[in-house]
């Protein structure tokens, strides 16, 4: 095990949480892994793996030993209908090893340069009404517990329900067994329109489609609906001009000068919206592979909130966001987003119990985020929305409690696989209690 040592700096991908750990591991084994732990628990030490870092919380944060698992091997095995999957393995690898198989995963966020471990244990999700959180589709996963042994939860274990989503506080997952479907195409559509109208049509392209989400940049004046479901037709390749910039890397840089250029003259928010607008979501169709159409380039780095709605709190959610974008004498610099969330059954998803739309606000300057994001997360407490694990938000275990109908569940479970609390941070004193 190599071992590096010193009070080392770590930051996230978005520069939203940052610590100092004590000093940096490298297992070369899951043995060593487990020895390591181990040896954590009885001197009263704690552990994290903060993994590729691209939660916006400090979920993640090693404050004490920063365990690495970059020497384990990062192993993809299909089975089936069934990948084996090392822990550390960043989701586009997996995606790729998959449709190498013909297979692929049912649903995709925007963004995988996530460690697939880590985006389960947050309750990481893409969009769709008939579709759940990307950890529902866990049958099996292999950790190293508080106690430094290693522990296998089966399809029909009772612990693995609820182990799926786990934000890093049960044990350090070294293996996931996900369900796959499979190889596909899908045709999306991007309309522009009114909010009125969006809001109109609403229930019937949730309905429609198998995948819809929302996207606009506020003060345009219209919102983009993108759709896209399941195809036999001919792949088009990226057809559209927007898509192929993005692909060739343009698109994003010149994105993100337009964003610096907003943080030093804010009054220029609406005009630079406007043009992107008009310049970069265009009515288009295409045909591509799943991956392609679901999932973008790393976007500039920003700062998000993104909450989890009752579904049936719909038209009330998005008027009321809707409502506080137009009169707030601030400008959000950066897209807004609406997704939805089939409802699940693990203890702490954010979708637990209950279809769910999700409310994404995201911005880059600081001060105006300062601004923004304590009235929009005031407006989810008003909808009773559960905060997504990975994203910022300033709740408390108290309040959060009162969110889950199973937070017992979960912290009986916590208690099971890490009595010494060796996977505890500050993040996760806040959000679960010491």
């Amino acid at each position: 095990m190599s071992t590096v040592g010193g009070r080392l700096p770590w930051a996230n991908w978005a520069g939203t949480a940052s610590c100092r750990a004590a000093e940096r591991l490298c297992p070369r084994d899951e043995a060593e892994l487990a020895t390591l732990v181990a040896r954590a628990a009885d001197q009263g030490r704690r552990v994290k793996v903060p993994g590729s870092g691209h939660s916006w919380s400090a979920i993640a944060a090693p404050e004490d030993r920063w365990i690495s698992l970059e020497r384990l091997p990062a192993t993809v095995q299909v089975d089936g209908d069934i990948v084996r999957v090392a822990g550390q393995v960043p989701l586009h690898r997996l995606c790729a090893a998959l449709e190498a198989q013909g297979r692929m995963l049912p649903n995709l966020g925007t963004i995988t340069q996530q460690a697939v471990a880590g985006a389960t244990a947050t309750g990481t999700h893409g969009t769709g009404a008939g579709l759940p959180v990307l950890s529902a589709g866990v049958v099996g996963m292999r950790m190293v517990d508080g106690r430094g042994q290693v522990v296998e939860l089966d399809e029909g274990h009772p612990d693995l329900q609820d182990a799926r989503v786990h934000l890093g506080a049960l044990g350090i997952v070294t293996e996931l067994r996900l369900r796959t479907i499979a190889h596909g195409r899908l045709e999306e559509r991007l309309r522009s329109m009114p909010f009125s109208q969006a809001l109109e049509q609403w229930e019937e392209l949730a309905a429609t489609h198998r995948h819809l989400r929302l996207w606009w940049l506020p003060r345009a004046g219209v919102v983009q609906v993108y759709t896209a479901d399941l195809t036999d037709a001919p792949d088009t390749g990226p057809n559209a001009l927007a898509v192929r910039l993005d692909r060739w890397g343009v698109q994003q840089p010149v994105f993100a000068l337009l964003l610096a250029l907003a943080r030093l003259a804010p009054a220029l928010v609406p005009a630079i919206h406007r043009f992107a607008q008009a310049t970069s979501f265009p009515d288009r169709r295409r045909v591509e592979d799943a991956r392609k159409v679901l999932t973008m380039p790393v976007p500039p780095r920003h700062q998000e909130v993104e909450l989890s709605v009752d579904r049936a709190q719909t038209r009330q959610a998005l008027q009321a966001w809707w409502a506080l974008l137009e009169r707030a004498p601030y400008t959000p610099d950066f897209i807004q987003e609406l997704r939805l969330v089939a409802a699940d059954d693990a203890a702490l998803s954010p979708a637990t119990g209950r279809d769910s739309l999700y409310l994404g606000a995201y911005c880059t300057n600081p001060a105006t985020a300062a601004r923004y994001f304590p009235q929009v997360l005031a407006l989810g407490r008003e909808l009773g929305a559960r905060p997504h694990w990975g994203k910022q938000f300033d709740h408390g275990a108290d309040e959060l409690a009162a969110l889950y109908p199973r937070w017992a569940d979960f912290q009986a479970l916590r208690r099971r696989h890490d009595p010494a609390g060796v996977f505890r941070n500050g993040f996760l004193d806040r959000v679960l209690g010491g």
